[in-house]
């Protein structure tokens, strides 16, 4: 179709210039509403892609390692020594170190509110992205588990995903509850 037809349809159907300018004004409003109306959709998308997050984290949670000591029962949470050397030689904390800033975005996206969002969220994001297909920030870690599958344990993505706890807080000293001001990486 060409212009001229165009034009003549559009004058055959009464649109003239006078009538363009509300028509577009219009279109613009149809457009506003709807993305308004979006805007819901989008925030029930991202709570239930929290949910998700979430859920992966308590099922990864699930393994028990009691023998061995990889984090301390108290609350906080805190690694212990073993829990370090274990995610140092599986390269879950040079991974994390490494892809820091994406994390913490990654996280953020989230919306945590306290310091147990940021836990379960963080055990959660490592649990998730081992998973998606799409992601190759633990690659090194899958390669590694791989070579030696009896490193597949719930326990060590665990104190992983601690380790990525207490890095968020440290950049968002803000979550932590009023007694806990400080978050001490040094095991």
């Amino acid at each position: 179709m060409d212009y001229e037809t165009i034009k003549f349809i559009a004058k055959d159907l009464g649109f003239t210039l006078d009538k363009i300018t509300p028509l577009l004004v219009l279109v613009f409003l149809v457009i506003w509403l709807i993305n308004r109306r979006m805007k819901p959709i989008e925030d029930l998308a991202r709570r239930i892609e929290s949910f998700i997050i979430r859920l992966c984290g308590v099922i990864q949670t699930g393994g028990d390692l009691t023998k061995m000591k990889l984090y301390n029962a108290e609350s906080p949470l805190k690694i212990l020594p073993k829990g370090m050397e274990i995610i140092q030689e599986m390269g879950f904390k040079k991974a994390i170190d490494d892809n820091l800033n994406f994390l913490i975005k990654f996280i953020d996206g989230l919306k945590p509110k306290t310091a147990l969002d940021v836990e379960e969220l963080s055990i959660g994001t490592i649990s998730y992205l081992m998973k998606d297909a799409t992601q190759t920030i633990f690659k090194e870690v899958e390669n590694f588990i791989y070579i030696k599958p009896e490193y597949k344990n719930a326990e060590y993505f665990k104190v992983a995903g601690l380790y990525l706890r207490d890095k968020y807080l440290e950049k968002n000293p803000k979550l932590l509850p009023p007694k806990e001001k400080k978050v001490n990486l040094n095991v």
